[in-house]
């Protein structure tokens, strides 16, 4: 079996079957694992290399011969990773703060649009006249069902119209403002109602509940970030710096 050369960790492989915009793309694809080369960097980058690869073509190497010189001559991926971390360290930490910002604002509109779901759906078992144990189960399968329908449709929209880059659009931020203060408005009306048509024994039982399943969702929620975290902690990038 021959063995495929590698650069840079692309299959390059042979002569024949070497593709070099495949082998660009796949090039350029090696610096989405770390936020310090932005899309704007990338491009350029891309933008030498094929600058290079046609100056070598026109010296007589072959696609295969030239992208490899012409990566060689840009340097490894790593190498110009810490390059560009030394020139770009307030464009990576104003990515890092947008980002903090975001989800920081993201998580207060999934919490108050969620609290004003559950306050609606106690008034409706109150109004149906579900008891408060009962109500209580409803109201926290409600609140698991929409604390992973919400990000996932969140996350659905953004890849679907890009709307989030690394800038918030006019659209995206009024909806969180009204969102932040209609939310409260109705969570705050139904609880309300709720303690107009139910007894003070239904209404403890339901809160007793609906206190337990939070918790718990809230436990989920840590427990997945750290998770996240481990998964997206990269030593590698540590010991460079």
């Amino acid at each position: 079996m021959v063995r495929r050369p590698r650069y840079f960790g692309i299959v390059l492989g042979s002569e024949g079957m070497f593709e070099l915009e495949t082998a660009i793309e796949r090039w350029k694809q090696t610096f989405g694992q770390n936020e310090v080369v932005g899309s704007e960097e990338s491009t350029e980058l891309v933008e030498h290399l094929r600058e290079s690869i046609a100056d070598l073509s026109k010296r007589g190497l072959s696609q295969r011969e030239a992208f490899m010189v012409g990566a060689d001559r840009l340097g490894y991926p790593s190498e110009l990773e810490q390059e560009y971390a030394k020139v770009n360290v307030a464009s990576q930490w104003r990515r890092r703060i947008f980002w903090m910002l975001s989800g920081y604002i993201a998580m207060r509109v999934f919490g108050a649009t969620i609290a004003a779901v559950v306050a609606i759906t106690g008034t409706g078992m109150a109004l149906a006249g579900v008891g408060g144990g009962a109500s209580g189960i409803v109201i926290n399968a409600v609140m698991v069902l929409a604390w992973i329908g919400l990000p996932i449709l969140a996350i659905r929209q953004v890849q679907r119209y890009g709307s989030l880059g690394h800038h918030l659009s006019v659209t995206w931020l009024v909806a969180a403002g009204v969102l932040l203060i209609i939310a409260p408005v109705f969570a705050t009306v139904a609880r309300v109602a709720q303690m107009r048509l139910v007894d003070k024994t239904w209404f403890g039982e339901t809160a007793v509940y609906v206190g337990i399943g939070g918790f718990a969702v809230q436990v989920c929620i840590v427990a997945f970030c750290l998770v996240a975290l481990c998964k997206l902690y990269d030593p590698a990038v540590s010991a460079v710096e």
